[in-house]
C-alpha cells in the first residue's frame, strides 16, 4: 500500500496479486508468524536463521470451504447437496487435477523438472477405484474365457451359464449374510477385486463336480442316476 504523493510502500499486503516476488526469507517469516510453517516446509529449514537458505522439498496446500447446504434444509435435501458436491470433487480430481499433478512439471526437453507427491480428499479412494474400473474389463474378458472354456468342456449351455452365475451370486449373498448378523452395511469398492477370484473358484468346482459325474457311470453304472449322484457328492 502507498500513499498518495508517496513512492515509499508503508504496508505489505500478501495475498498473491502482486508483480513483485517477495524475498524467500521474508515468505519463510511470514509462514512462520501465520503457523504454517511446519505444513509447508521441511524441518530442517530454520527460517529465523541467518545462513543460507536451501531446501529440496517444499509442499503446498490448498484448502476448500465450500457451503453446500444449510441447517433450514431437510436431512434428504442435506444429503442430496453433499452427495453432489461429492461426485463434482471426484470428476474435477479425476478428470482435471490428478492427471496434472501426476505428470509433474516437465523441463523444455520434457523431462521431469519437478516431480510432485500429492495427497488430499478421498484421493486414495479415488485412484483405487480408477485402477479398479480398469480391472473391470480384464475380469469381463476373462469371464467370456471362462464362458467359453466351460462350454467346450461341459457341452452344456447351462451349466456354462449357471456356473459363473451361481459364483457371482455369492457377492450380494456375503452382504446380506454380513448385514444380518454383524450389520455392516457398508461395501468397500476395493471388495469388487474378488470377483477374479471368484469367476476361477466357480468354474474350478464347476470342473471338479462334471469330472466326477462322468466318471460315476464307471463305478456305480450309468442305469441309476440317484446312485451316481451320491458318488459324485462324496
Amino acid at each position: 500500500e502507498v500513499r498518495s504523493g508517496s513512492i515509499v510502500p508503508v504496508s505489505l499486503a500478501v495475498d498473491g496479486k502482486g508483480w513483485d516476488v517477495i524475498p524467500t526469507r521474508t515468505a519463510l517469516l511470514l509462514a512462520e508468524r501465520h503457523s504454517v510453517d511446519k505444513l509447508l516446509l521441511p524441518t530442517s529449514v530454520n527460517s529465523s536463521g541467518r545462513g543460507p537458505l536451501f531446501s529440496s522439498v517444499l509442499r503446498s496446500a490448498f484448502r476448500f470451504k465450500v457451503s453446500c447446504c444449510s441447517a433450514q434444509d431437510t436431512l434428504q435435501q442435506q444429503r442430496a447437496a453433499l452427495q453432489e458436491f461429492t461426485q463434482e470433487w471426484y470428476r474435477f480430481s479425476t478428470n482435471v487435477l490428478m492427471p496434472i499433478l501426476r505428470d509433474g512439471i516437465r523441463d523444455n526437453n520434457g523431462d521431469n523438472f519437478i516431480r510432485v507427491w500429492y495427497q488430499g480428499s478421498d484421493f486414495q479412494e479415488f485412484e483405487v477405484k480408477e485402477a479398479l474400473s480398469g480391472d473391470f474389463a480384464l475380469a469381463i474378458v476373462s469371464l467370456l474365457s471362462v464362458f467359453l472354456y466351460l462350454l467346450l468342456h461341459t457341452r452344456s449351455l447351462l451349466l456354462s451359464l449357471m456356473g459363473p452365475v451361481i459364483a457371482l451370486l455369492s457377492v450380494p449373498l456375503t452382504y446380506v449374510a454380513c448385514a444380518a448378523l454383524f450389520g455392516a452395511t457398508t461395501v468397500s469398492f476395493a471388495n469388487f477385486l474378488s470377483l477374479f477370484l471368484i469367476v476361477g473358484f466357480g468354474a474350478d468346482v464347476l470342473f471338479v463336480y462334471t469330472d466326477f459325474w462322468r466318471e460315476s457311470k464307471f463305478k456305480v453304472g450309468i442305469e441309476d442316476d440317484a446312485l451316481r449322484l451320491a458318488w459324485t457328492f462324496e
